[in-house]
């Protein structure tokens, strides 16, 4: 919505001005080719600021006939625009050590971007080499080979030159894909094995400093969602339900409904009342599985309450006797009160 309203913007107020040789926006960094005096441009610019109360530009100008526009330096030399890479005064030349553990695909990922971005950019002979020579460092000073950057350069040429021969290639068909947590060598082994099957594996990893790093303090079990599990304290009535809200929560609208006699409010609630069982002083509530409300709360559910069920049928099975089918259908319903939440 943002671009659409900037878009509707521009074009009813910037564009039009007979004094802009060229306009480019990138989300909210603007670049104007300026051909008016330096009186007209403060006009214009303020101008526009007093067009929308929540849209304000801030005016920067060429300085040494040299300009820094995202991860661009533009110079304009004899009326021409020359381009070279900025970088900010911060900035520096870490990036994942070829002696870590991370896939090899990760570690060459910020070679893979500045190389990309070297063959993008319209460089002089100079520039470029200056550029490249920076990747290079790069690669030694984090322990790789600087071999590799020139691998990714060729690489990229050839797709390139097989683009410009035969055009978009066609669409291939889509080959399933499989995500696995990185180990090492192990899942490498493990990754060949199934693009042999015609399976993409992307990896993934689990240490992270966002893991290490981490401000807000875990909750406790029972300040999450999931499922759980309510036991009679006079007999073997089991409820098992699930709730999105958290464990506490739910545990004490089933205590409120017992007593100010709600059956209607829960299951567990209505059996206590049928029953005339009471509440021990120290009842409480099982945490089965803390899991977020969706899909997998309502499967996780099921599958308890099918456990139970079997339980129960194989605890009833040495109990039928004399007493026949209807007498054993009781003692199960009565040792296991599953259902499902509400």
């Amino acid at each position: 919505m943002a671009d659409i309203f900037m878009d509707d913007f521009e074009n009813k107020n910037i564009v039009k001005n007979n004094h802009i040789l060229y306009y480019y926006r990138y989300v909210d960094d603007i670049i104007i080719c300026w051909t008016g005096t330096d009186r007209q441009l403060d006009v214009f610019v303020e101008k526009l600021n007093n067009l929308h109360p929540k849209i304000k530009f801030k005016l920067e100008i060429e300085q040494n006939n040299s300009l820094n526009f995202l991860d661009v330096t533009i110079t304009r030399v004899n009326n021409r625009h020359h381009f070279g890479i900025y970088r900010k005064p911060t900035y520096t030349d870490i990036t994942i050590p070829a002696s870590s553990c991370h896939p090899w695909q990760h570690k060459l990922a910020a070679f893979h971007s500045y190389v990309h971005r070297l063959m993008s950019i319209p460089l002089t002979r100079d520039q470029y080499n200056k550029e490249l020579n920076i990747i290079y460092r790069m690669a030694i000073s984090n322990g790789y080979d600087p071999n590799i950057v020139n691998r990714i350069i060729n690489k990229k040429h050839l797709v390139l030159v097989r683009k410009e021969l035969y055009g978009i290639p066609l669409e291939k068909p889509k080959k399933f894909k499989a995500s696995l947590t990185y180990f090492g060598p192990v899942s490498e082994r493990i990754a060949k094995t199934l693009r042999t099957h015609d399976i993409n594996v992307a990896f993934r990893t689990n240490n992270s400093l966002k893991n290490i790093c981490n401000g807000k303090d875990k909750l406790e079990k029972q300040h999450k969602s999931g499922v759980y599990k309510l036991q009679c304290s006079e007999c073997n009535a089991t409820y098992i339900g699930q709730t999105g809200r958290n464990f506490d929560t739910r545990y004490k609208e089933h205590i409120s409904a017992v007593r100010n006699d709600r059956p209607q409010r829960s299951h567990f609630a209505k059996h206590l009342l049928d029953t005339g069982h009471k509440l021990a002083d120290n009842h409480m509530y099982d945490i089965l599985h803390t899991c977020n409300k969706g899909l997998r709360l309502c499967v996780l559910e099921q599958l308890e309450i099918k456990k139970a069920w079997s339980k129960c049928a194989e605890t009833t099975a040495g109990h039928m006797g004399s007493a026949g089918t209807k007498g054993t259908l009781e003692y199960v319903v009565q040792m296991c009160y599953v259902v499902e939440c509400g």
